[in-house]
């Protein structure tokens, strides 16, 4: 299978970087709604939330227990859809149900930031991949999804973000096989779901649909920190949900969140909220 490789820098970024409509309404940049959340992680969704408010979306709605409706305090921005938890603070399977109810309106849905490893946690995923959503597979979600590969097979717009440890669970494979190989591992998962973007996240980031690898060569330790995945989620959630392309948005997504660890920090300072707060240079600078 011939591959076309491409390499992702400054100018692709900017040819990906969605236009907006300057006579546009908060319709037109995309209904986003996020599911996790947990006792144990509510931070996780709150930083993807941030992240998501601050790149361009429309209107954000957030799927979450009832038992960290405090997290309102921080994100005034965002509507709140709250479930009954279970009695450790997680979604539980009566908030499938909550999820069929509210998940037609809206244009994108953004899950696994802070969920957990639960059954309820893989209900949720089958929903939402049985949807006609565009769909953004983030953390616990990868885990889940593991036992849900057939879904994959959907013609809607679908991306997923794992780190090495997580595609190699994903995939099956030995984590040495995968270091030894990402390439190979990448490209099979690119015939076997050929309408899927894949996001492997590394120090050299990939990006695989069907045919074509788009790699960003820029590592940066000071961004093998928590919550930084989850900063990256709610990038991609603002891209998508304005381009309503997964390559596209996925090319931003990656490039936009390397360089906001490449302003003024030194890599021990920097942290997932800075990451955020360096978001309006890099858009500002990639608009110009």
């Amino acid at each position: 299978m011939e591959i076309r490789s491409t390499l992702i820098d400054e100018s692709l970024a900017k040819k990906c970087l969605p236009l907006r409509d300057q006579n546009g309404h908060k319709g037109s940049f995309g209904k986003v709604l996020m599911i996790g959340g947990s006792t144990k992680m509510a931070g996780a969704i709150v930083l993807a939330a941030k992240a998501a408010l601050h790149s361009g979306i429309g209107t954000l709605t957030l799927f979450i227990p009832d038992k960290i409706e405090y997290i309102r305090t921080s994100l005034y921005e965002a509507m709140l859809i709250l479930s009954k938890s279970d009695q450790d603070g997680f979604l539980n399977m009566e908030s499938v149900n909550d999820l069929k109810e509210n998940i037609a309106f809206y244009d994108l849905v953004a899950i696994g930031n802070g969920l957990g490893k639960t059954m309820a946690a893989k209900a949720l995923l089958k929903t939402a991949l049985k949807s006609n959503k565009a769909l953004i597979i983030d953390a616990d979600a990868i885990w889940a999804l593991k036992d849900l590969k057939r879904y994959l097979k959907r013609p809607y717009p679908t991306i997923i973000t794992p780190h090495m440890k997580e595609f190699a669970d994903f995939a099956g494979s030995e984590m040495a096989q995968l270091i030894a190989n990402p390439t190979f591992y990448a490209q099979e998962f690119g015939q076997e779901y050929p309408d899927v973007t894949l996001i492997l996240k590394s120090s050299l980031s990939r990006i695989i649909k069907n045919k074509e690898i788009y790699i960003l060569n820029r590592p940066d330790s000071a961004l093998s920190k928590g919550g930084s995945g989850d900063v990256l989620c709610g990038i991609l959630s603002g891209m998508l949900a304005q381009s309503h392309d997964p390559v596209k948005a996925a090319i931003v997504a990656v490039y936009v969140h390397n360089q906001t660890a490449d302003l003024t920090y030194d890599p021990n300072f920097l942290t997932p909220s800075l990451m955020i707060a360096n978001l309006n240079a890099v858009y500002k600078s990639l608009r110009h």
